[in-house]
């Protein structure tokens, strides 16, 4: 029995120190090969680091056409290095659309290749020793490419940019989520290339427009040569995580455990990431940001299960305390601003759904006490419909003092629909439009529904 444990004893530790310098070896080699990388351009960081701003005017004065361009500085660097070139004839094209054989010739070059091209592809298949190079080092995979004459879609572009990075920098700490969030046509990214477009942004070498990345448009030369050139230089690469400003930093009321899942008096630090849509996520830092905008006793209550931050409003604390701690079967909020997170999580097509033109509206604002919502929480509500409807806020606060006058006149109830901002929007307020007087809105998603 003695000699069966020490055979198998023997065993497993021939196994495991077959394993482990196996394991460290790999590591190694990844390390080793990003010191290669990093040494193989450290004559481009060189020459890049030494070149004066005569050296840049001199660049810009043999092109006529990116004197006034916002990309001149990148495409001087680029030009000196050697890495760009222009078309001839004084023209670099900054505004033309990129090729992919463009492309991957200027990704190969600044991570410090210098393949020598045949003279019979100098004017023809140019790219080919690029491309081997692109391929053999793990930037672009056999056949991802189908035509290098054609040009790149910006997703494919920002993948091999990340791609090249990784070759000489380490991965860098996480907040994928974070980053995920603030690209809102993420789900327009082919999967395959998901991951590195977020990490791309994440690393600071793409950026978007009104949190756009539009994956399937091409690049220009200019936009192209902003990348490479934060390859080369990392101080030009702004790295995006959390600021201390993104933060919705809240503690929910100490009367707060009955309520859906949430929990009495646990303080909060949220982020886009914390929330299913961007949009609830503006709508939660108003909601926190402008409270003392409001009069008399406002709690906001925030359910985890929902990700959800709903506003009631009191008149006091007092008449807050009798519903949350009293008797809860009767409500004594003035009025109520809700964010109806759960639908974010129907189906499409399905009943209250965000799509839904009948009841899946994402917020609403409720109230038939109205002369305590006009005198207390009417400035709060502006800020919330200023957060929603940006450049139709003025509307949407005209249409809402409309109907909320409606009511606190004793007018005839009134019932429509508008489309603002991109936005369905359900507005009645008056008398008979609840049974009795009182003032609704319901507001949609944006884009959730077509005019």
């Amino acid at each position: 029995m003695l000699r069966k444990l020490v055979v198998i004893t023997l065993i497993l530790s021939v196994i495991l120190l077959s394993i482990t310098p196996s394991h460290a070896l790999s590591l190694d080699v990844v390390s080793e090969k990003k010191s290669i990388t990093s040494m193989r351009m450290e004559p481009i960081i060189e020459k890049y680091n030494s070149l004066t701003d005569d050296d840049l005017n001199d660049i810009s004065k043999k092109f006529n056409d990116i004197s006034e361009h916002w990309g001149n500085e990148y495409i001087c660097k680029l030009s000196a290095l050697g890495i760009i070139a222009g078309y001839g004839n004084g023209k670099f094209g900054p505004n033309d659309v990129l090729l992919a054989a463009q492309y991957i010739k200027m990704i190969v070059m600044a991570l410090g290749y210098t393949p020598e091209i045949p003279s019979s592809q100098a004017y023809q298949a140019y790219w080919i020793p690029f491309v081997d190079i692109a391929v053999s080092e793990g930037i672009i995979k056999e056949g991802e490419i189908k035509d290098y004459t054609k040009p790149l879609t910006r997703e494919l572009a920002a993948t091999i940019a990340y791609r090249a990075l990784m070759k000489y920098e380490a991965q860098p700490d996480d907040w994928y989520e974070y980053n995920k969030s603030k690209i809102f046509d993420y789900a327009l990214i082919s999967d395959q290339y998901k991951h590195d477009v977020v990490m791309a942004y994440r690393t600071g070498l793409i950026v978007g427009n009104n949190n756009l990345f539009v994956p399937q448009d091409t690049l220009t030369r200019a936009q192209a040569a902003v990348i490479i050139t934060k390859l080369i230089d990392k101080e030009l690469r702004v790295e995006s995580v959390p600021q201390e400003s993104e933060y919705i930093r809240f503690k929910n009321p100490r009367f707060n455990d009955y309520y859906i899942d949430a929990c009495s008096e646990k303080e909060y630090a949220l982020l886009p990431s914390d929330f299913p849509l961007y949009e609830l996520y503006m709508v939660s830092k108003t909601l926190i940001e402008k409270k003392d905008l409001a009069g008399g006793y406002v709690t906001n209550l925030y359910a985890e299960k929902y990700k959800t931050l709903n506003t009631a409003a009191y008149y006091d604390e007092e008449t807050a305390n009798k519903f949350y701690l009293v008797n809860p079967a009767y409500p004594t909020a003035y009025a109520t601003f809700s964010m109806h997170t759960r639908k974010v999580f129907i189906e499409p097509g399905k009943s209250d759904s965000l799509n839904d033109p009948n009841t899946g509206y994402l917020y609403s604002i409720n109230t038939q006490l109205v002369e305590n919502y006009n005198n207390l929480l009417k400035p709060y509500i502006h800020e919330i419909l200023k957060t929603l409807f940006e450049d139709d806020a003025d509307e949407a606060i005209k249409l809402h003092d409309y109907y909320l006058n409606l009511a606190l006149n004793k007018k005839d109830g009134e019932i429509k629909e508008y489309f603002l901002n991109n936005r369905k929007v359900s507005i009645r307020g008056g008398v008979g439009a609840f049974g009795g007087t009182g003032f609704r809105m319901e507001i949609w998603a944006k884009g959730a529904i077509k005019k």
